[in-house]
Parts: C-alpha cells; sequence; structure tokens
C-alpha cells in the first residue's frame, strides 16, 4: 500500500512567479522589485523556461507579461497557456498595444491588467497595487456582495442578514481582508451586513441558548409536577397508572409530534407559561435539519472543498479539494474515509459505480486513478483541466468534454470523438449509458456512447437567451434553465424524448449557480443569488420550498440515489435528506460534523 503524503500547508510569504519572454525582461525586473516590496517570494521565469508548466501550482500567484513581440512566438504561447491550465491564480498584464486574445484561450479567460499607457513611476505604482490583489478572495467578495445589495434592496432588516455565527465571522474577515485592495473594497453596505451579520448572529445565538434555558425549566416543573402527581395517587391507582405510562412511553416512540402536544397541555394545566417551549418545539418539528457537514476542517483552514457526488448506493460522499485531493467521508458518521492526490491543482472527477476507480480531468488530462493500488493511467493528455466527464459502471468506457464536443473512451478501443458540436452543458452516467448535452444554437443534442449514432434533438423555445443551463439526471431526465424558464424532457420507453422540453411553469429571478436533478427525475433543485436552493416538484411545477439553509451561495448541488441532497459552495458542503426532517430544536443525535484525514501517495504508472 503506498504511504501517506502529508498535504503541503501555505507558506506565510506567499510565492510569486514571474514568467516574460526575453524581450520583456525590462518590464519583469520592474515586476519583480514591486513584488519583493510587497514582501512576495519571487521566482523570475525569462526567456527560456525555467519552471515546468505543471508545477506552476506551487505558486500563490502567477503573473505573465504579455507584448506583441512575445505573442508571435508559438512555443511562448503553448507554455504560457500551459501555465494558465495548472496555475491556482493568473493575473496577466500586457505592456504594448497587444489583444489579451491573442495570448490564447487559457490565458485569455483571465481578467489582463493594462499597463501599456503608463511609465516611470506611474507604471511601478501600478505594479505595487497589482501585488496587493486578493485575486484567490474575488469569488467570496462577490459573492459576499451580492448578498449584501440583496440585504440593502430588501430595506436592511435582520431577515437577510447571515444568521450562522461562523459564516458571519467568516464574512467580516473578508470585509476586513479586502480593505487594502486596490479594486475591489468593500462598500459601506457591505461593510454595514457583515457587520450587522455578526451582530445577528450573536442575539441569535444568545436567543437560542436562553430558550433551552426556559424549556429545560419548564420540563423540570412539567416532571416534577407529574411526579408528584403520581407519588400523590399510587397507592389508589398503581395499576391505571402503569398502564398510562405504557401508552405514554408507545406514543413517544411512533409518534414524537403526540408525545410533544401532550407534554404543552400538560405544562398548561400545571399552570406554568408554555409559550416559549411551545415556539421552540414548533421551530425544531418545522425545520429542516442539515444531516451533516463535510469540508468544514479544509475551510477553517482557508482551502476549499469543489464539486462533489455521492457512491452508488449513496453511503459515501466524495469531493474535490485543495491541492488536487480527491477526498471521500463516510455519510453515515461524517467522517473522512480516505483521501488520494489526483492532480497539482483544480481537477473535475467521475466514480465508477463499483468505487474502484475514478475518471480525473487536471493537469495531466484525462486519467484513470485506481482508488485501490493508487496508480493512474492516461488516457487523453490534451484534455483540458475542468473538463466534465462521466464513467460507467466498472470505468471501462469513459466520455469527457474535449472544448466544443465530447469523446468516449473504451477499454481497449481507443478515444473517439462525436459529431455533434457546441457548448456541453452536461456530461453523466444514466441508468442506460453515458449521455451528454450539447447545446448547438436552438437546438440540444443528447449525445449517447455511440458517438457515431445521430443523437437526439430537442428543440429549444424560438426566443431561447444567450445562457442555457442543463442537466441530465441518472433517470435520463432533461432539466433545462433558459433565460429564467424551467423547461424538462422526460425519457420515452425506446430511450427518446417523445414529448420535446416542456415548460414547468417555474421561473427563477436570476441566473442559476447550479442545478441538479433527483435519480427519479421527479424533483429538480437550483440554486440563485436571490433565493438560495430550491425544490422543486417538476410533475406538477410546484417550489417545495427552501433546503440546504445553512449554507450560502450553493455552486454544487447533487442529489444521491436514496434521497440526500449535497450542496458545496466551494467552502464546505451540507448534506441533507429531503424526507421528513427530525423534530426537534438542536442539532440530531445522528447528525456529525467531520475531521481531515491524510491523503494517500497516487503513483504514476504507464
Amino acid at each position: 500500500m503506498p504511504i501517506p503524503q502529508p498535504i503541503p500547508q501555505p507558506t506565510a510569504q506567499p510565492a510569486v512567479m514571474i514568467v516574460a519572454h526575453g524581450g520583456d525582461a525590462v518590464a519583469a525586473r520592474e515586476a519583480a522589485a514591486a513584488a519583493t516590496a510587497q514582501g512576495r517570494r519571487v521566482t523570475l521565469n525569462v526567456g527560456a523556461p525555467t519552471v515546468a508548466a505543471a508545477d506552476a501550482a506551487r505558486f500563490d500567484l502567477v503573473v505573465i507579461i504579455l507584448s506583441a513581440p512575445a505573442v508571435r512566438s508559438e512555443a511562448f504561447v503553448d507554455y504560457i497557456n500551459a501555465i494558465a491550465r495548472a496555475a491556482r491564480t493568473v493575473a496577466p498584464v500586457r505592456v504594448d498595444g497587444m489583444r489579451p486574445e491573442w495570448a490564447g484561450p487559457d490565458v485569455d479567460q483571465y481578467n489582463c491588467a493594462d499597463f501599456s499607457s503608463v511609465s516611470g513611476p506611474a507604471r511601478m505604482a501600478r505594479w505595487d497595487d497589482l501585488f496587493r490583489l486578493n485575486i484567490a478572495s474575488y469569488d467570496a467578495f462577490n459573492a459576499l456582495r451580492a448578498s449584501a445589495e440583496r440585504w440593502a434592496r430588501n430595506g436592511g432588516g435582520d431577515d437577510f442578514l447571515i444568521q450562522d455565527r461562523r459564516a458571519a465571522e467568516e464574512s467580516a474577515r473578508l470585509v476586513a481582508r479586502m480593505a487594502a485592495d486596490p479594486f475591489a473594497r468593500p462598500d459601506e453596505t457591505m461593510r454595514a451586513y457583515a457587520a450587522g451579520s455578526v451582530a445577528y448572529a450573536a442575539r441569535v445565538r444568545r436567543r437560542r441558548f436562553w430558550s433551552n434555558i426556559r424549556v429545560g425549566v419548564a420540563v423540570a416543573l412539567v416532571v416534577a409536577f407529574v411526579a408528584g402527581t403520581i407519588l400523590f395517587t399510587r397507592w389508589a391507582n398503581r395499576r391505571f397508572v402503569a398502564a398510562v405510562q405504557s401508552v405514554s412511553r408507545f406514543q413517544s416512540d411512533v409518534a414524537p409530534e403526540f408525545s410533544t402536544f401532550r407534554t404543552i397541555q400538560a405544562a398548561e394545566a400545571g399552570g406554568v407559561d408554555e409559550s416559549a417551549a411551545a415556539a421552540t418545539i414548533r421551530d425544531g418539528l418545522a425545520r429542516d435539519w442539515t444531516l451533516l457537514d463535510v469540508g468544514v476542517e479544509n475551510s477553517v483552514q482557508g482551502d476549499y472543498t469543489g464539486s462533489g457526488v455521492f457512491s452508488d448506493d449513496g453511503s459515501r460522499f466524495a469531493a474535490e479539494s485543495s491541492g488536487g485531493v480527491l477526498r471521500v467521508w463516510d455519510v453515515a458518521t461524517a467522517k473522512p474515509s480516505a483521501a488520494w492526490r489526483v492532480a497539482r491543482g483544480r481537477f473535475e472527477f467521475a466514480l465508477a459505480a463499483d468505487g474502484r476507480t475514478a475518471a480525473v480531468t487536471g493537469d495531466k488530462g484525462l486519467v484513470l486513478v485506481d482508488l485501490e493500488r493508487g496508480s493512474t493511467r492516461v488516457i487523453d493528455a490534451k484534455t483540458p483541466v475542468l473538463s466534465r466527464v462521466a464513467a460507467n459502471k466498472d470505468a471501462t468506457r469513459v466520455m469527457v468534454e474535449e472544448g466544443d464536443h465530447v469523446a468516449v473512451w473504451s477499454k481497449g478501443g481507443g478515444l473517439h470523438a462525436s459529431a455533434a458540436t457546441g457548448e456541453v452543458l452536461a456530461v453523466t452516467c444514466t441508468d442506460r449509458g453515458l449521455r451528454a448535452l450539447v447545446r448547438d444554437g436552438d437546438t440540444l443534442h443528447v449525445v449517447g456512447e455511440s458517438v457515431d449514432a445521430k443523437p437526439v434533438d430537442l428543440a429549444l423555445p424560438e426566443d431561447s437567451g444567450e445562457f442555457v443551463y442543463g442537466v441530465i439526471g441518472m433517470d435520463g431526465t432533461i432539466v433545462v434553465i433558459d433565460a429564467g424558464r424551467m423547461l424538462v424532457a422526460k425519457r420515452g420507453g425506446n430511450g427518446d424524448y417523445p414529448d420535446g422540453l416542456e415548460p414547468v411553469g417555474v421561473v427563477t429571478r436570476d441566473s442559476p449557480l447550479g442545478l441538479a436533478v433527483s435519480a427519479d427525475g421527479r424533483t429538480a433543485a437550483v440554486s440563485t443569488s436571490q433565493d438560495g436552493v430550491r425544490l422543486i416538484d417538476l410533475d406538477h411545477g410546484l417550489d417545495l420550498g427552501a433546503a440546504c439553509e445553512t449554507i450560502t451561495a450553493v455552486t454544487y448541488p447533487a442529489f444521491s440515489r436514496n434521497g440526500l441532497l449535497a450542496c458545496g459552495n466551494g467552502l464546505d458542503v451540507a448534506i441533507q435528506s429531503t424526507d421528513a426532517m427530525t423534530p426537534a430544536d438542536a442539532r440530531p443525535a445522528g447528525a456529525r460534523v467531520s475531521d481531515t484525514t491524510t491523503p494517500r501517495a497516487v503513483t504514476d504508472t504507464a
């Protein structure tokens, strides 16, 4: 068995790599001087490459200096795009009139700083500003700003503040951290929102504490009253009391709501103020409880937990985490069961249903990782990082996004590209095999494992929007959100979609952050900035209410086959049952919070 390797912790002194063409050595030295003045450890990579592209993930920030002479070098363009795919945070800077798109697609996806019109002290001031940026915090900053604006639009009341104490304190730390950022500084609304959330979360905690105290006193009085009554009447009615106690125990076991109601009645009959107990118990009965939280220890350390999936039987949950680590948790206990380092940076993955193999798209392209032996097999080194991927039960067939199309790899048959091209919306393993959803204008192509076969085509509405979001469920149900409208296509008996895309009757007020459909195709989970995560009844077009309310900005929703819903926001993941919730005012006895585990090493084999 491979020896576990520890995950490297972030250093106190951030590391910066400055990449430049040989003709831009002067600009590179300017950048190095500014970075050193800001307390950064600097690695100059000028002219002939001195650092392998895959090693870019070791640096906290990679600055790529762009000029017209530099991008004329095909070798330089290929090198900086490879770096952009592997690096954690990239800041392109142009120093003349070249256009950012000339640098290639992987570099062009980042905002390019323009230093072409300044020189001398003004340019050095620009370099100083660049190295004071908190680029890695921009996603969290933008999410917090959206929440603050929503709070302000709705009158600035308590209803839209952050109630969780830990999340509120993290928002305040984020505001403080971004205060010195030159380009993304928090405004008064954000500062007021963060401060108000911290104060409100503290009030909520105090209120719950005293509510629990009042409930405890009320319960103690009820117990004393009942005990006194039993002692007083035991001499005359022992058998009757024994029978009543037996019935009461049975009711508590099979109908806790009824037992709670009778307890409130007893308190009222005894002259006890039962209002606090009743309010607390009713809140507990109505609340959708989170069964477990995973990745919490990572977020506390400043790391992330990204997209995740359930195992086929729903007993385990696997997710991408910092440093290219694939982590697995036991759903019943929230304890981490395994961890593997499968890439040097960000990656997407799919688990085979037998649990033995993971298909990963990371810095090495498309690879198969043997989770039992800790070895990897490279399938296609050219597959872009974070490409969507799906694998069948035993990973003998894998479907992967390859830019504007999908390709299917089969054991012994190699990799074959599909003829259908466009924007790849989803790649999924369904009950009838691997499927992909590809948008081409007003048409959705449903591509199967036989990539040479003609795909099933579904027509989008004539007034379809620029941005379309879509997923395919395990039973083949397709859910699409187009310009706020939710559309559904149900699979027929022959595997086609005879009714096409039909409107559900539900709209979203803003663009989805995440979208998922349940294993039986009856329920969708859609996450938006304004409304959080909502569960939608796809058969009747009903909004079933909010889910995963303890977590905000959910980007990665995922259903299991047994009715669990995971909601991840890039920091941690809350897992909730979509069945009836636990009637209590505290975390259920079965709820767990995970702790960390060290990943096993993964070796490279042919």
